[in-house]
């Protein structure tokens, strides 16, 4: 006899995550309201800035196309 013929098959395993095997609920949000509206502030005055930033320099800085052959 041969050894691998006395071995358990291997079950067959996806590279993928079962659909329904899902995460447990968290006990408690990743933010609070009160930290999201301050993200979102500092998001929104970052985005200001850049936005400024750009037009001070002359406006966007767009890769102009060259002449065609």
């Amino acid at each position: 006899m041969d050894a691998r013929a006395e071995a358990p098959a291997r079950p067959k395993t996806s590279g993928y995550p079962a659909v329904e095997d899902l995460p447990p609920k968290r006990e408690k949000p990743a933010m609070t309201a009160d930290e999201r509206l301050k993200l979102q502030k500092e998001l929104i005055a970052a985005r200001d800035r850049q936005a400024s930033g750009g037009k001070a320099r002359g406006g966007t800085a767009r890769a102009q196309p060259g002449p065609t052959k």
